[in-house]
């Protein structure tokens, strides 16, 4: 076992944290991986950084944040001709995502601020740190916002959301994810966050697309809040995003001849949400379209194969 592989097992075991906390994690990984590196060719450095790169792609296929990691630190030393400068120009690289990271939450929550009436009522699901922050600053200015979400199953991370949003103060109406049609006739806005805005469209947790149907058949807003990070590049191979996961999760003794299929995400046509909330506010689908179509993807992607 190389002496990264546990930590990248513990990411690709996580099933509640958030694209921005595995990102952040992942960082990490990369972080240890440069100090623990002996003396080597330049030639094999990058391999054995590609290889660490793809696993943590693998880990969490869905999450673009961990993608974008991954790109941004093989653009960077695309071109660096000595391993010394290899090294150096990784550190930049993930110390200069990581504050970019941080940094998005702040804009987002300005961006989305504006969608917020002097009384709302919020529709949501699952658990988003972004939803999350929003929800909080729209009740620090004054807002009155009652907050209807559901449990996200099989590993009810909505349980979180709701327990947080309480924490703070929120009023909560929490639900079972089948109660999404009836929160939303009783709700305002529906918002919701992504682990992967793709010119296919957004990736989040099963259940999305019930949940921007709901919105449309009650008549409200749907709208998908994502930092840059969050976007996939539109040139970039898209991976796997229905890995199957435990079926325990969901019945842990089914009868014979009964098969369970879990798996926790899914990709919800762009033209379902009535925008995008990016840091610099509102974008159509088009221009989602038009912004990870100029995103840059390392050459490496076009000659190895994703993930392998």
């Amino acid at each position: 076992m190389r002496s990264w592989e546990e930590a990248v097992e513990a990411i690709r075991r996580d099933t509640i944290a958030g694209a921005a906390e595995l990102a952040e994690r992942a960082v990490g990984v990369i972080h240890q991986w440069l100090d623990q590196q002996r003396s080597m060719s330049l030639t094999h450095w990058k391999q054995d950084l590609f290889d660490l790169g793809c696993a943590l792609v693998a880990a969490q296929p869905s999450m673009a944040p961990l993608f974008n990691l991954v790109n941004e630190v093989f653009l960077g030393i695309e071109t660096t001709p000595t391993l010394d400068e290899a090294r150096q120009q990784v550190r930049r690289t993930v110390q200069t995502f990581m504050h970019e990271l941080r940094g998005s939450q702040s804009r987002l929550v300005e961006a989305a601020l504006p969608l917020f009436s002097a009384e709302c009522r919020v529709l949501t699901f699952s658990y988003s740190s972004t939803v999350l922050e929003v929800v909080r600053a729209a009740r620090v200015r004054g807002i009155a916002v009652t907050v209807y979400c559901t449990e996200g199953r099989p590993v009810l991370e909505g349980r979180r959301l709701a327990q947080q949003l309480a924490a703070a103060g929120m009023e909560v109406r929490f639900g079972i994810d089948a109660a999404v049609s009836i929160f939303a006739r009783q709700a305002s806005l529906a918002l919701v966050g992504a682990d992967s805005l793709t010119h296919v469209g957004v990736v989040n947790k099963l259940g999305t697309t019930a949940l921007a149907r709901a919105a449309a058949d009650a008549g409200i807003p749907c709208f998908v809040i994502g930092s840059r990070h969050k976007c996939f590049p539109a040139a970039a191979p898209l991976p796997e995003f229905h890995p199957q996961r435990p079926s325990e999760e969901v019945w842990p003794d089914p009868p014979a001849g009964v098969k369970v299929w879990n798996t926790y995400f899914e990709c919800t046509p762009l033209a379902f949400f009535s925008g995008i909330i990016v840091e610099t506010g509102r974008l159509a689908p088009e221009a989602l379209i038009q912004t990870l179509s100029a995103m840059p993807v390392a050459d490496v992607w076009r000659t190895q194969r994703l993930g392998r």
